[in-house]
C-alpha cells in the first residue's frame, strides 16, 4: 500500500519520464492503470504525445546545430552510404511530412530521420505539428491496447469475485443440507 501512494503521488512524473525513454509500452502501461482508476486518462495522453515529440524536438535540434558532424558521425555509426544520405537528404527536403512519417515508423532510421530534418532546416513550428500529429495514431494505438486491457482485467476480476460468492453460496446451500 506505500507504494501504491507513492506511485500515485508521483505517477505522472514518473509516467512522462518512462514516456520520453520508453514511449509506448509505458503508454500502454498508464492507460492499463487510468482504465482502473488510478489516473486520468486525457492527461495520460498528453503525456505521452509530449513525451513522443520531446525526444524527436532534441534529435531535430542536434540535426539543426550540429550539421555535417553530427550526421557523418551518424551515417559511419550505421554504415550509410553517402550517396543513400543524399537521396534521404532530398526526399526529406521535398515530403517533409510522408519522410517524417517513413522515418519515425522505421525501427533504428528513427534517430536519423529526424537529424536529417533539423540539418534541412526545416521550419521549427511546422516540424512540431507535423510530429505531434504523426505520433497521435501510435498513442492512440498504445493507449487503446492498455486501457481495454484494463477493462478485461477488471471484467475478470468481477467474474471471479462472482464465482467466488457461487462457490461460497453453494458450500453453504452444501452444509446445510448435509445438517438437515
Amino acid at each position: 500500500s506505500n507504494i501504491l501512494q507513492w506511485l500515485l503521488t508521483y505517477g505522472y512524473p514518473l509516467m512522462f519520464a518512462g514516456m520520453v525513454v520508453e514511449g509506448p509500452m509505458v503508454t500502454a502501461a498508464a492507460a492499463f492503470a487510468a482504465s482502473l482508476g488510478y489516473f486520468n486518462i486525457w492527461l495520460v495522453f498528453l503525456l505521452s504525445v509530449a513525451g513522443d515529440v520531446l525526444p524527436d524536438i532534441g534529435y531535430y535540434a542536434l540535426g539543426y546545430f550540429g550539421h555535417q558532424a553530427v550526421v557523418k558521425r551518424l551515417c559511419r555509426l550505421f554504415k550509410i552510404p553517402e550517396e543513400r544520405l543524399d537521396k534521404a537528404r532530398a526526399f526529406m527536403s521535398r515530403h517533409q511530412i510522408k519522410g517524417l512519417m517513413v522515418f519515425k515508423y522505421t525501427p533504428f532510421l528513427a534517430i536519423t530521420g529526424l537529424v536529417l530534418t533539423g540539418t534541412n532546416k526545416a521550419p521549427f513550428k511546422k516540424f512540431v505539428l507535423t510530429d505531434a500529429l504523426i505520433g497521435i495514431p501510435n498513442t492512440l494505438l498504445f493507449m487503446g491496447i492498455g486501457y481495454l486491457a484494463g477493462q478485461a482485467f477488471e471484467d475478470t476480476v468481477r467474474s471471479v469475485q462472482r464465482t467466488e460468492q457461487v462457490a461460497a453460496l453453494a458450500v453453504a446451500f452444501v452444509l446445510i443440507a448435509y445438517w438437515l
